[in-house]
């Protein structure tokens, strides 16, 4: 199973909104992911709040999209909606930030990597 998505500023801060908007609904999203789509839902456990799905179309949030699995070429997870909003925070001043599956002690992990570059001028006082 693979997946790697490389997405611009702009789009990390169409993400943010998206992830702020799914927080105010539940504590996890279930992500769908294929080879044309984005979907994301959250689903509460209380019938009588409100319930939420997303469908992105990947050529328009991403600049890179590559999904591989014996699956159709779709994967299914499901993740923290604080812990997304955080890593995409992180990111909001990169200009491309990159969402990827890797895996780590025979156990799969969802990474998010973004870089700034920075210049610091020292002045003595």
């Amino acid at each position: 199973m693979r997946f790697r998505a490389k997405f611009s500023q702009e789009n990390t801060i169409l993400l943010i909104s998206v992830s702020n908007l799914l927080e105010r609904v539940g504590k996890a999203a279930i992500f769908f992911l294929t080879e044309e789509f984005i979907r994301i839902a959250v689903v509460t456990e209380n019938s009588d709040l409100p319930k939420l799905f997303c469908e992105l179309k990947s050529t328009n949030i991403c600049q890179e999209y590559r999904i591989e699995s014996q699956s159709g070429n779709s994967i299914l997870f499901e993740i923290g909606i604080t812990h997304l909003s955080g890593a995409l925070l992180a990111g909001k001043n990169a200009p491309m930030c990159q969402l990827k599956l890797v895996k780590r002690n025979e156990r799969p992990f969802l990474c998010f990597e973004s870089r700034v570059s920075m210049c610091v001028s020292l002045y003595p006082v």
